[in-house]
């Protein structure tokens, strides 16, 4: 089965113009949409979109709000928005979930969200404005505790003292510098991604990844994990959503283990069909770690078991 790779550049209701990777396929079973994590962007995932492909289904991975090709459209990498940042990317997602039914109708649209692009997908599952029929979390962060609440206090008080849309190298070192520590020996900063060192590598010389983000863009990222933590209780899913949570055992941002485990169990509780995976030994970046074809087949597997040709009403309008 042959895709087609493209980039596409569209306007969203808000006015803001989204960069959009695409593969497609002429008769598709059904959307993928990638909601990437921080500092990098849609165009890498394009291993596991072309396996997503073979197995018959179309991918859409856009590059979110201050982030690759997008920023560049829009002048600031780095910077969701002035106020309302993380809510309005959650709504630029959900404008995307609306154009990709305009192209294709009456297909199941899954979500695979990683690490800031999970805790995405999570807002847009409790949110419920646009259909989503599956979703893929990959490390989904726990709240870390205290230092959560001092992160946002920091960056709160840096945007108002140094601005908005100044560099904050304090909380790049506070949040960078404390997944890396955990990991022994580390050849760069950034080995707390992946144990294959060609991987690390290729992320670091991406322009369009690790860059030191804005005072805002952190006071919106930890909101949004905090607001995870404070609402979980209260968060109510289409109990017909089916779930797939992974994470990696060494993986820093999920702190633990244990820690992901209580997490993933409390929101799988939520819906009657979820599976929980943690690779042993995975760190942050499943996907692009020495288990990669594993997680990737096993991403596979659970689309097919989920999301079967008979049990949709497939309409297809290749206009």
């Amino acid at each position: 089965m042959t895709s087609n790779y493209k980039t596409n550049n569209v306007y969203i209701p808000s006015g803001q113009l989204l960069a959009l990777h695409l593969w497609t396929l002429p008769n598709p079973r059904g959307w993928v949409l990638i909601i990437h994590g921080m500092a990098e962007h849609g165009g890498r995932y394009h291993a596991i979109a072309e396996k997503l492909n073979t197995g018959g289904w179309n991918v859409c991975a856009p590059d979110l709000r201050g982030h690759g090709i997008t920023s560049r459209n829009n002048g600031k990498r780095g910077f969701f928005a002035n106020k309302d940042g993380w809510q309005k990317c959650v709504s630029d997602m959900e404008s995307v979930v609306q154009e990709l039914n305009l192209e294709v109708q009456v297909i199941p649209v899954v979500i695979l969200g990683h690490s800031m692009g999970a805790q995405i997908a999570y807002q847009m599952i409790t949110r419920r404005i646009v259909t989503i029929d599956g979703a893929i979390l990959s490390a989904l962060a726990p709240h870390p505790g205290p230092i959560l609440k001092l992160g946002i206090g920091i960056a709160w008080l840096e945007g108002l003292l140094f601005g908005k849309t100044t560099r904050s190298h304090l909380l790049n070192a506070m949040t960078f510098g404390r997944f890396n520590a955990k990991i022994k020996g580390p050849r760069t900063k950034f080995d707390w991604l992946s144990r294959d060192q060609k991987e690390v590598d290729k992320y670091i010389e991406d322009p369009d990844c690790g860059e030191v983000f804005r005072n805002r863009f952190f006071f919106d990222l930890y909101s949004m994990v905090d607001d995870l933590e404070k609402n979980e209780a209260n968060h109510v899913f289409d109990k017909n959503l089916r779930l797939l949570l992974l994470a990696g055992s060494d993986d820093p941002v999920v702190i633990d283990e244990q820690k992901f485990i209580q997490l993933a169990q409390k929101i799988a509780n939520k819906v009657e069909n979820a599976d929980i995976y943690v690779e042993p030994g995975g760190r942050h970046e499943l996907l692009n770690d020495i288990c990669r074809n594993e997680i990737e087949d096993r991403i596979v597997l659970w689309l097919d078991e989920n999301f079967k040709r008979d049990d949709f009403a497939y309409i297809y309008d290749p206009a």
